[in-house]
């Protein structure tokens, strides 16, 4: 998550400084645009401040595409780099706990104390129950646990769904289907024995992941909210300007 913050940081400083200057640039069009330059006699001060506005317009709202897809890039890509991190560390960490040696695994001597096992209550007893066929089995290691995975789709991110993103349908053809995004998908489980080790283990990892899919769901909220919202102000400006400059342009003509 640090190293995510660092990246970023940067471009959001870069962004947020053009985009304080955007702004400053498009109240200063706004105040140009005065109900004089309907006069004929003003047609190249109009024609000068529109294509002014215009090309703002356009390298504004490109600037805003290139960093919004900067900013996604370096969420996705290193969110996926933290998931092959999770999944393979944890696959060693369990590899490794099943080869250590325990307490059980010694062969008690004559003399060694024999401290009595405690028995199963009722619940335990039903929960084990419950787990036969094959999920639980007990071996001479004790139980054998085959550990529920992780979801396969946390870190993706899912431009299709997005009206804002999908292609235009020509006239005449069906839309394509839509893939749905599915995040119940789970990597397939790990298989090993169970001892304290190994569950303290994967609750290590479960509360790792969930604490990455927090920051993530946040960041890419913000980032799809705010460029998302920015880029849509600018088209509604735009279409604002292109009526008032139309209007004065039409005023021009009947004048001249």
């Amino acid at each position: 998550m640090e190293k995510i913050s660092q990246e970023t940081a940067t471009i959001e400083r870069e962004y947020e400084r053009r985009y304080k200057s955007n702004e400053q640039e498009k109240q200063k069009n706004l105040t140009d645009l005065r109900p004089n330059l309907s006069n004929p006699a003003c047609k190249e001060e109009l024609a000068i401040l529109d294509k002014k506005a215009v090309d703002r317009f356009g390298t504004f709202t490109g600037f805003v595409d290139q960093t919004q897809f900067k900013l996604l890039d370096i969420l996705r890509s290193n969110a996926q780099k933290y998931f092959r991190t999770v999944l393979n560390t944890t696959h060693a960490g369990l590899t490794i706990y099943s080869s250590l040696l325990f307490n059980d695994d010694f062969i008690l001597l004559p003399g060694d104390d024999v401290s009595e096992k405690k028995h199963l209550n009722i619940k335990n007893l039903m929960v084990q129950h419950e787990k036969e066929g094959g999920y639980v089995e007990r071996t001479n290691r004790g139980t054998v646990e085959k550990w529920k995975g992780l979801p396969k789709g946390a870190f993706d991110v899912d431009f299709a769904s997005r009206p804002e993103y999908k292609k235009p349908v020509p006239e005449g053809e069906a839309p394509p289907e839509e893939k749905k995004h599915d995040e119940s998908s789970l990597t397939d489980p790990i298989e090993s024995i169970k001892t304290g080790y190994h569950k303290m283990l994967i609750k290590q990892r479960d509360e790792s992941f969930k604490r990455f899919k927090t920051f993530f769901d946040e960041r890419l909220g913000r980032y799809f909210a705010t460029y998302d919202g920015h880029r849509t102000a600018e088209f509604k400006f735009k279409e604002s300007w292109e009526k008032n400059v139309a209007v004065l342009k039409a005023k021009q003509d009947i004048k001249s």
